[in-house]
């Protein structure tokens, strides 16, 4: 009998230690993986979870976790960038990711980047709290004496002082033509649509209209499209004497080759890559206080008309800054200050002139 009680209570013991067991492992969760929160949180915010902003596409990148120095580095993807940041939506940002990643990341720093850069630095100097965080390559340049104008037409009875004087303006208008492989032509970009052309409606008032009057205001205008309608091209240049190009030297003077590339008309139509201006050679010579050398350009004008006149140069270090252009055309004379320190290897702008078809405009520069 006591043999009997002792087997029963012996079981009612195993059977209390049994339930004892199974109650401790009722309600525990097991703890996440940091890979598997990390996958988590991608989920989440490609299902846009989160209060704060996740614009159109926005993704996760990469997420890296330096364990030494316990910085975790959450990359976004560049749609993130569009969102208009401010101190206070940065801090909520950092404060949402890093109660997200409590568990797993326990006194690690956090840093959200996209574009590769820290979202705190996106927010506009004007917005932030400390000027001693503003983003000085976001400052205005110290102010300071401004070089001459690139080109001045000293003709002018009148020069504008204010406005847009020296000030340089890139205008686009609008498109051009383009190689159609499959339908083997050129062509205008923009479709015609309600019997116009992108392409050519702009151009149709900013050349004759909006050019003008920057310029008559002051400003340098440069256009990537050619702004003159002639049809008709001469050029001069100093690697084909036989075109119009000669030169002249008072005292001691002495025209010489440049060390650098300089424009040579190659074979048009050009190649991918080429690039005219570093096709052939330029000429420098010293400059002084007086007139010691000069050169001309004398080209044959094909037909009477307006012509936009160009020039080219190659800009120094030490180039001079009132490089004097006189221009003899139809008209009379136009005599220009041209700065060549900055403008150097392209077609710089001077002005539409009237001109005959024979060798009469001459372009002269003396230093």
């Amino acid at each position: 009998m006591k043999t009997s009680k002792s087997l029963v209570a012996l079981s009612l013991f195993f059977s209390l230690l049994s339930g004892c067991g199974s109650l401790r492992t009722v309600g525990i969760k097991t703890k996440t993986s940091t890979a598997e929160k990390i996958a988590e949180f991608k989920s989440d915010v490609a299902a846009k979870k989160f209060s704060f902003e996740l614009p159109p596409r926005t993704r996760i990148d990469t997420v890296k976790v330096d364990t030494e120095k316990k910085v975790v580095e959450i990359h976004f993807s560049e749609p993130f960038s569009y969102v208009a940041y401010r101190m206070e939506n940065v801090k909520e940002i950092y404060r949402r990711i890093q109660s997200y990643f409590a568990d797993s990341f326990e006194g690690y720093e956090f840093s959200v980047l996209t574009l590769r850069r820290p979202i705190e630095q996106l927010v506009p100097n004007y917005f932030r709290e400390d000027r001693s965080v503003y983003d000085r390559s976001r400052l205005p340049v110290a102010k300071k004496e401004r070089p001459l104008p690139i080109v001045q037409n000293v003709s002018k009875p009148v020069m504008p002082e204010k406005g847009l004087f020296n000030r340089n303006i890139g205008l686009w208008n609008s498109h051009g033509w383009y190689y159609n492989r499959e339908l083997d032509r050129w062509e205008w970009q923009r479709p015609r649509i309600f019997s116009g052309v992108e392409d050519l409606i702009p151009t149709s008032f900013v050349l004759p209209y909006l050019v003008p009057m920057l310029e008559n205001a002051g400003a340098n205008v440069f256009l990537p499209r050619e702004r003159d309608i002639q049809i008709n091209e001469a050029i001069v240049d100093n690697n084909s004497p036989s075109t119009g190009y000669s030169e002249r030297v008072w005292g001691k003077a002495r025209w010489a080759s440049g060390l650098s590339q300089g424009f040579a008309i190659g074979n048009p139509p050009y190649n991918s890559g080429v690039n005219p201006f570093r096709l052939g050679t330029h000429r420098i010579v010293e400059s002084d206080t007086v007139p010691t050398a000069s050169v001309s350009w004398a080209p044959r004008i094909p037909e009477s008309g307006e012509y936009a006149v160009y020039i080219s140069y190659c800009s120094y270090d030490k180039s001079v800054d009132d490089a004097r252009y006189t221009v003899h055309h139809l008209g009379g004379t136009t005599k220009f200050v041209v700065n060549q320190n900055i403008g150097g290897g392209t077609w710089i702008y001077l002005e539409h002139l009237p001109l005959l078809p024979e060798r009469m405009l001459k372009e002269e520069v003396l230093r």
